[in-house]
């Protein structure tokens, strides 16, 4: 990492920009190769979430919209929206009704994919691909505040009926749990 110019330290730099939020960190990417490298080092990353956490607790209420037919008994097609809202629980404590304005990049389409949990800001997703022979599971990381989604990662295969297979998953269903190890 090339060395910042002499006039401010590099800890004093780093202590300033983990006081901003992620919106306006992500801008300093651009003002250098120093800054680009100084907010994505991992250090600076964790010391970034800790310090916001206890600043600005937030967490994410999830809103769900259901149109088209029920599923059950049913063979018509149904569409379920989630909206992710970041919302503070002290917001949440003084107003207890509100309203919101959904942002569309919060809009995820449920029959793609289910909510898994959330961890240090990141939220985890599972989704299914269905065959005769198998499902397939896979899942994927969203980080709402940098608005990037990894690639889909984790391929389980679980087949149907399997003679190699103690238990099958037509006799039951697979439920996934998302967690950090600090």
């Amino acid at each position: 990492m090339a060395p910042l110019p002499k006039f401010f330290p590099n800890d004093l730099v780093g202590e300033i920009l983990s006081a901003l939020p992620v919106k306006s960190i992500l801008r300093f990417r651009c003002v250098s190769k120093y800054y680009d490298n100084l907010v994505s080092d991992p250090t600076f990353v964790k010391f970034h979430l800790k310090r916001s956490s206890t600043r600005n607790p937030h967490f994410i209420l999830m809103a769900s919209h259901i149109s088209g037919e029920s599923p059950y008994g049913s063979d018509d097609e149904w569409d379920v929206e989630e909206a992710f809202i970041p919302y503070s629980l002290c917001s949440l404590i003084e107003n207890p009704s509100f309203a919101v304005e959904v942002d569309p990049y919060y809009v995820v389409k449920n029959n793609e994919y289910g909510l898994i949990g959330s961890c240090n800001g990141l939220i985890c997703f599972a989704g299914v691909y269905i065959t005769r022979e198998y499902y397939e599971y896979w899942f994927r990381l969203w980080n709402p505040a940098t608005r990037k989604t990894s690639p889909n990662f984790g391929f389980l295969r679980l087949f149907h009926n399997s003679p190699n297979c103690t238990s099958s998953i037509d006799d039951g269903y697979y439920k996934f749990y998302f967690g950090c190890d600090d």
